[in-house]
């Protein structure tokens, strides 16, 4: 099961952790277990699954929670069946997300997207929360 994420190109690759997060600053394990006590992102009636996956992933990082809606509105394009996670982890890495108390909308498409792009001072905070590596 998927749980809705969309596999572009169906690939052990996009499932690997050093692909994922290894490319990120600091020094990271090979392989790591998020803990029961990570924060489960509730995705309620929006298709925001990869939006929810990727900030998990980020407060793991940097330890502090990310916004789900920024990776939403930021990275899907409305049109279409939904997010590519390569696609979403390509937009990571070039724009960046930011932290939940800077952005802590998240709403259906397109709305989502109309409501991201009315915050073009958070670009240069999202360049601070980029993966460095992702092919």
């Amino acid at each position: 099961m998927n749980n809705g994420v969309i596999s572009e190109n169906p690939s052990v690759r996009l499932y690997d952790y050093e692909t994922v997060v290894g490319a990120a600053e600091g020094e990271f394990p090979g392989k790591f277990t998020l803990s029961r006590k990570a924060s489960i992102k509730n995705q309620g009636n929006i298709n925001a699954c990869c939006g929810c996956a990727m900030a998990t992933i980020a407060e793991y990082i940097w330890k502090k929670e990310f916004s789900e809606g920024w990776n939403y509105g930021k990275f899907r394009n409305h049109k279409g069946e939904g997010l590519y996670m390569q696609k979403a982890l390509d937009f990571w890495h070039k724009i960046g997300t930011v932290p939940l108390a800077d952005f802590g909308v998240l709403k259906e498409m397109p709305e989502m997207q109309k409501i991201a792009e009315q915050y073009p001072e958070l670009t240069e905070l999202a360049e601070r929360y980029r993966i460095s590596g992702c092919a």
